[in-house]
């Protein structure tokens, strides 16, 4: 999740100390379900991006999102989250098969 330290008020008043905004961070991230894994700062920008893992819901991942003032964020798999995606595809394209049949 990518912001600027500078324009969430929430993240602003800790962006002399990154530490304290990487404190900020994951005590909003733990108690939105998720765990911080690190902090990365861009080089010569006021901004930073967060590795958060296990933020799963959609409307915590939007309320995260919303507190630090995030402009982008990207929700990756794991590898064997994207293999368990691959084993669900057969059985999502019957059910699309299904559908447009007209069976049930």
């Amino acid at each position: 999740m990518g912001f600027s330290v500078a324009t969430s008020p929430d993240v602003d008043k800790w962006k002399s100390d990154p530490t304290a905004v990487k404190r900020y961070v994951e005590g909003v991230a733990e108690a939105a379900g998720g765990e911080l894994i690190e902090l990365y700062y861009e080089v010569g920008q006021e901004r930073a991006c967060a590795l958060i893992v296990g933020l799963d819901d959609f409307v915590n991942i939007r309320t995260v999102a919303r507190i630090l003032g995030a402009d982008e964020a990207t929700k990756l798999l794991t590898a064997e989250q994207a293999l368990d995606g691959f084993g669900r595809e057969s059985g999502f394209r019957e059910a699309g098969d299904n559908a447009a049949a007209g069976a049930p």
